[in-house]
């Protein structure tokens, strides 16, 4: 009975350790670090989206090239090589419904699974947004975080 005592024990001394380590790979950074990362790379950001913006036919490029489509492959490595150097998982574009402006973004930071996670990412609005808080594709709640001109930080989850 002690050696099973011992061991329930020691099982939840290890769940414990596991959640306090795990709660790091569960929880995005603070908004502090990716606005630092937004000014440290402004110029690198604006070119991104202006690239993005001129490709008319290109609405979505990440980590697998292949999922951009209507660009050449020099085009497609130059996105890549900006991506890759920024830490950014992918890019997309997109239009307002609401505003009818074209939205751009930057996927940052993804944390926990895809039914219970959370997201970062930077917007950019040609228009500004009608709300600061909404419901995204019908079950992503965000939160917009306002950096600088047209530019915001957006928290995202699943509701």
């Amino acid at each position: 009975m002690k050696v099973v005592k011992k061991l329930i024990i020691t099982l939840l001394l290890l769940l414990g350790g596991c959640s306090i380590v795990l709660k790091g790979c569960l929880t995005n950074p603070p908004d502090s670090v990716f606005i630092k990362k937004f000014h440290d790379n402004k110029p690198k950001l604006e070119l991104l989206k202006n690239m993005i913006i001129e490709d008319k036919d290109l609405f979505y490029i990440g980590r697998y090239p292949a999922e951009a489509r209507g660009i050449s492959e020099l085009r497609k490595s130059q996105y890549l090589a900006l991506l890759d150097e920024l830490k950014i998982h992918h890019l997309g574009k997109e239009i307002d419904e609401e505003t009818k402006g074209i939205i751009v973004s930057f996927g940052l930071s993804r944390r926990g699974g895809s039914l219970g996670g959370s997201m970062k990412r930077y917007y950019w609005y040609s228009a500004p947004p009608s709300k600061m808080d909404f419901i995204l594709y019908g079950y992503l709640e965000t939160h917009l975080t306002h950096i600088e001109d047209n530019w915001y930080l957006a928290l995202q989850s699943h509701s």
